[in-house]
């Protein structure tokens, strides 16, 4: 059976860190929908859930970003043995949780689904390519902020340096 893994981007949490943002509720909903589409083409899938915010940045939060998207996940029906939450909560950050894609495949030829918002996506291709080209990177992307968008543009050129900094 081919198997593939569903990696949800965090992107905020809400009410003090108690529940996830809106944002962060559309890259889980959009990746149980490719999850379906997986499924019914014969592949095994399984998700990581971003390690994104740990419990201690606010008073209230008593649950890591992973551990709240896993709850939601589960919420929506699918099981929670399909899905990898981080043991690492320092892992923050599209590089770091990109890193942690590879101790979580564990199969041969691995196929990734990296789910994130439209304004994302061609930094974590940059990202995810200079990682790994073992991997088979597949981007999925949803409805994002307009003002998130303005803020990922500042970020693009840093990884375009980082990026030609580790080539040479």
């Amino acid at each position: 059976m081919k198997k593939a893994l569903l990696v949800i981007m965090g992107s905020e949490l809400a009410e003090q860190g108690v529940a996830l943002g809106n944002e962060t509720k559309v890259r889980c909903d959009r990746a149980i929908k490719k999850y379906g589409k997986l499924t019914k083409s014969g592949y095994s899938c399984s998700f990581l859930t971003s390690p994104g915010i740990s419990k201690e940045r606010w008073p209230k939060q008593t649950k890591s970003m992973a551990e709240l998207m896993k709850d939601y996940l589960c919420q929506k029906g699918i099981e929670a043995a399909k899905i990898h939450v981080s043991d690492d909560l320092t892992v923050w950050g599209s590089r770091a949780e990109i890193a942690e894609v590879e101790k979580v495949v564990k199969f041969d030829n691995p196929k990734v689904f990296v789910v994130s918002s439209w304004y994302h996506i061609p930094r974590l291709m940059l990202v995810c390519y200079k990682r790994s080209r073992k991997i088979r990177w597949r981007f999925v992307p949803g409805k994002g902020s307009p003002k998130k968008a303005l803020w990922e543009l500042l970020k693009f050129p840093g990884e375009l340096l980082n990026v030609k900094r580790r080539l040479t």
